[in-house]
């Protein structure tokens, strides 16, 4: 089954090609992320809640498909996916697509507005929370 989010300038291709995992009334399930497009400054709207049936989610865990270097948080507050990269600049405040974050190397910073996110075609999201 496939689900397509479209938001913004940006749009997510999301499939369910994994069976949820039920524990009580804990779930967890697995969504396959593709970026289509660029990246919009805050994140790419995705409501983990709904993807999965959820009442809260717990955590969203990168399970695979994750280019090196990069890194992708959930903000459980705004539900966003957000891009995460080694800082190009000793300043930190500018990321370019990034190289593997080497021990003590510079900070991660959040990916900047229209980046290039189409290189990301298979981001496996572990989804964990309760029904009820």
């Amino acid at each position: 089954m496939t689900y397509t989010q479209e938001m913004s300038n940006m749009a997510l291709t999301i499939t369910r090609n994994k069976r949820n995992s039920v524990d009580g009334s804990r779930l967890t399930c697995f969504r396959t992320v593709k970026f289509t497009g660029t990246y919009p400054a805050g994140g790419e709207p995705f409501d983990a809640n709904a993807q999965c049936g959820l009442k809260s989610v717990e955590k969203v865990h990168v399970g695979a498909g994750l280019p090196e270097g990069f890194d992708v948080r959930y903000n459980h507050a705004t539900k966003k996916l957000q891009l995460f990269g080694e800082s190009t600049q000793a300043t930190g405040n500018a990321v370019d697509e990034p190289t593997a974050v080497a021990a003590g190397g510079r900070a991660a910073i959040e990916f900047a507005n229209n980046f290039d996110a189409t290189g990301i075609t298979a981001l496996e999201l572990i989804i964990t929370g309760t029904r009820s």
